[in-house]
């Protein structure tokens, strides 16, 4: 989960567009894209949008080569304890220079909202 929170907080995002607008709804569509594609199994498409370290999914994959990032994404996901939800909402900030940060509400499986804790 920390490593969800943290992806989620790392998600920055340069868009081509003149208005900071644009930027900030691309950066937007590339987190939503991101979780969508870990939560449909899509490891591929989520590498292509993940600008993090991969040093806690190797970390907790000491088998699996390094450089097989695919296979790293499906333990993160199904081995390791990592929850790969679909967003189900996701809401500008702040943004500090180029970096944007959401408030991101995820939802189960099933639909429902994800809620931790009490």
């Amino acid at each position: 989960m920390r490593l969800i929170i943290l992806l989620f907080l790392i998600v920055v995002l340069m868009a081509a567009c003149n208005s900071a607008v644009q930027e900030w709804e691309a950066a937007q569509q590339a987190l939503v894209d991101y979780f969508t594609a870990l939560s449909q199994e899509q490891y591929s498409k989520a590498i292509a949008l993940y600008g993090g370290s991969y040093e806690s999914l190797i970390a907790m994959n000491p088998d699996i080569n390094s450089f097989d990032l695919d296979r790293l994404w499906v333990n993160g996901c199904t081995v390791n304890g990592l929850q790969c939800l679909a967003v189900l909402s996701a809401t500008l900030k702040e943004q500090v220079g180029n970096t944007f940060v959401f408030t991101v509400e995820f939802s189960k499986p099933d639909g429902s909202r994800c809620v931790l804790g009490p």
